[in-house]
């Protein structure tokens, strides 16, 4: 009775000096314990869960196109008017002089048949003037709806826009499988990473040949390169407030996406990510809430202390004493 009273005394005083060590309690799967000095050595950082307004979207190629072509179709149509109104007025004038010689011959043949002749010809020759010069004008504005289709055509204001160089036109090549109308607006992607808004200006006359699928014009107001080849981004669905966990907080495991959530007292636990990112985000539901913590620095470490065999570690030199 002694020798195990003294046998038990002994085991607690090993315990006490920590030469026995026993395994650490046992987690749920999917989780790992770290303490504080372990958190702040591996720089484990965190973002805090909020719902944002969100609206899923699907890239398109676009590029920026050369404005040469429009201001060239305007200037011709703009001499073409200039041309019709000179027509016209002369051809007033010309009409106003046969009839006051019309006038003339007939009171008393006061002008003689040829100078009437002579009016009616001239007259007559300023009319066909005038058609040619509508004629021109209704060519070059079928041109302009051809090349940049009826609602830019119309649209004056755009028209003037892009001519000053205060507006670029964009071509925008709606993905195969895309079976909605263009959107009226739209966000490209600007070379310093901003979104450039661009409104529809109507279908397309001709095919980008890099990319396949529908074109369609868009006029943006922001300052892009000419020949720019970029990104728009169609939306979806109309925004909605929604929880997106960051594409920092991502890892891969056992071919799924996971992301780590701070719980109390060091631990954190791995939560399985939807199958695809909108946009370099992960829209989630349950068990995600607002006010999770998630892992967005370290997630891999993470993992790696999660895998680790926890078996019992002993100094013992007789490794029963040390059994739980």
């Amino acid at each position: 009775m002694r020798a195990m009273r003294y046998i038990w005394l002994c085991a607690l005083a090993m315990a006490a000096a920590g030469v026995c060590q026993a395994s650490p309690p046992k987690l749920p799967p999917g989780e790992v314990a770290l303490t504080g000095a372990e958190i702040k050595a591996e720089g484990i950082s965190t973002t805090i869960l909020r719902l944002q307004t969100f609206a899923p979207t699907r890239a398109a190629f676009a590029r920026v196109l050369s404005s040469a072509p429009l201001i060239k179709l305007r200037e011709r149509l703009a001499k073409a008017k200039a041309d019709a109104l000179a027509a016209s007025a002369h051809s007033s004038a010309l009409a106003a002089r046969y009839n006051r010689d019309l006038s003339l011959f007939n009171a008393h043949h006061s002008a003689s048949a040829q100078t009437l002749q002579d009016s009616r010809a001239a007259s007559a020759a300023a009319d066909s003037v005038v058609v040619a010069t509508t004629a021109r004008i209704e060519m070059i504005k079928a041109a302009l709806v051809q090349h940049y289709g009826p609602q830019l055509a119309r649209e004056a204001a755009s028209l003037d826009s892009l001519q000053s160089g205060n507006a670029r036109l964009v071509s925008v090549v709606l993905p195969p499988g895309f079976a909605g109308a263009p959107p009226a607006m739209l966000d490209l992607a600007a070379p310093d990473g901003s979104a450039a808004p661009a409104h529809l200006a109507g279908p397309a006359s001709a095919v980008d040949p890099s990319a396949s699928g529908r074109p369609f014009l868009y006029v943006t107001s922001a300052a892009l390169p000419q020949g720019l080849a970029t990104t728009a981004r169609l939306p979806l669905a109309a925004p909605q407030p929604t929880l997106l966990v960051p594409a920092s907080a991502r890892l891969w495991y056992a071919g799924e996406r996971w992301a780590y959530v701070a719980l109390p007292q060091g631990r954190y636990q791995r939560r399985k990510l939807p199958g695809h990112s909108i946009d370099g985000k992960f829209p989630v539901g349950a068990p995600f809430k607002v006010g999770d913590a998630i892992v967005t620095s370290g997630a891999q470490l993470l993992l790696s202390q999660e895998l680790l065999p926890h078996a019992i570690a002993t100094a013992c030199k007789d490794p029963p004493e040390c059994d739980d």
